[in-house]
């Protein structure tokens, strides 16, 4: 099975989505999705990398008040890729929140998030 990240014909895997984030804006929410990813969606503990997606969704989530920037699309789009590339985690705690997170990312931006999973998953 693979994703494939937007219009590209490349999968994405999670080694990809994480070298992303290597080169991500400096900027707290930026600076955040580096955290999160180095520390807990690489984890090998299944709860440690579920809590990284709850992390990551929260970042994008109305009520965050962690962070007082906007995330810009750039943002949105690394955490969709990093949140469809667990979608292959063999452990159904952590696939069954990627869902959950790619859900919540969606409805709180539809215009990124919305052709993004459709593009990715509609044929």
């Amino acid at each position: 099975m693979s994703i494939y990240a937007g219009k590209t014909t490349k999968p994405v895997s999670l080694y990809e989505a994480l070298e992303e984030t290597s080169d991500v804006d400096i900027d707290p929410i930026g600076n955040k999705i580096r955290e999160i990813c180095n520390n807990e969606i690489t984890s090998k503990e299944p709860p440690e990398r579920a809590m990284g997606l709850d992390n990551i969704r929260n970042l994008f989530m109305p009520s965050s008040t962690s962070i007082s920037i906007t995330p810009t699309e750039r943002h949105v789009t690394l955490a969709l890729n990093v949140m469809i590339a667990m979608l292959l985690d063999h452990d159904p705690y952590v696939y069954l929140t990627a869902i959950r997170a790619i859900a919540s990312t969606v409805d709180v931006y539809p215009d990124i998030g919305f052709p993004r999973v459709c593009n990715d998953f509609g044929s």
